[in-house]
This record gives C-alpha cells, sequence and structure tokens, in this order.
C-alpha cells in the first residue's frame, strides 16, 4: 500500500478547472442548449429567462454556473435580460477576470441599454480591449469560434 502512495506522488496532480474554462469547453453543448431552447414557444423562453436571471442573482450560484448561463444569454439574446447581467457583473472580481468580457458580448449582443452597473465597470475599466467593448465591439472570439454558423 505504502509503495502504491509513493508511487502515485510522482503523478502530477489534476488541478480544477476555472469557471471561464468550463464555459469554453462546454460551449458546444451550451449551444446544444439553445438550439433546443430555440423550439420553445415566446412564453416558455420568458420562463426560462426569467430562471436564467433568477439563478444568476442568486447569491449562491457557482461561478461556472454564471459563466454557463451567461454564455447561453450571449448565444440567445432573447433570453438575455439587464437584471442577469447586471448580477453577473456584480459578480465580477476586477478587469481582469474572464466574466467580464463575456458579460460585456452578452450585453452587447442583447441590445440591452446601460444599467448602473454597466457604467461603474465602464469608468473602472483601463484594458483597451475592454474598453471597446464599452463602445459596442464585441470580441469574445474564443467562444464565438467554439459555435456554429448563425449562432
Amino acid at each position: 500500500m505504502v509503495a502504491h502512495v509513493r508511487a502515485n506522488r510522482s503523478r502530477p496532480s489534476l488541478r480544477a478547472l476555472e469557471p471561464s474554462e468550463v464555459a469554453v469547453n462546454f460551449a458546444q453543448y451550451v449551444d446544444g442548449l439553445a438550439v433546443g431552447l430555440e423550439a420553445l414557444s415566446p412564453e416558455q423562453r420568458a420562463a426560462i429567462a426569467d430562471d436564467i436571471g433568477d439563478r444568476i442573482c442568486d447569491p449562491t450560484a457557482e461561478r461556472t454556473d454564471v459563466h454557463l448561463l451567461t454564455l447561453l444569454e450571449l448565444r440567445m439574446p432573447d433570453v438575455a435580460s439587464s437584471r442577469a447581467l447586471d448580477c453577473a457583473l456584480g459578480g465580477v472580481a476586477d478587469e481582469h477576470d474572464p466574466l467580464l468580457p463575456l458579460v460585456l458580448d452578452a450585453w452587447l449582443g442583447a441590445g440591452i441599454g446601460p444599467s448602473a452597473g454597466f457604467d461603474v465597470w465602464r469608468d473602472a475599466v483601463t484594458i483597451p480591449e475592454l474598453r471597446a467593448r464599452f463602445d459596442g465591439e464585441p470580441a469574445h472570439e474564443e467562444l464565438r469560434r467554439r459555435m456554429p454558423e448563425g449562432g
């Protein structure tokens, strides 16, 4: 038994994926979910939008959930809401947080007007690429490249 433990110590340990890494790795599955949700009636989609907002705004929500649901809002702009995206912005640690560009792209894709949280970040961001997003230039290309045409 001891020999087995010692032998396994030399193996590299697996690290947990960051929420943004999970979102990138699951983009194709989120896209599949979006395709299925597109078949729902407008009333059902509105209910889904409310559920997404409730989950993102839940203070006990895992960061991975927020990333994945924000990615779904990016893919399906009609289920994005100012409330949900404002809550997601509230969970952004700093301008280097990978959630920030995702939220901004979902916001721009949905055509939602600025909120108080949006304006706070617009004033705080110093990274030129992020500042461009506030001017209406979505660029979360890593996620967009992984989505099929039309998505």
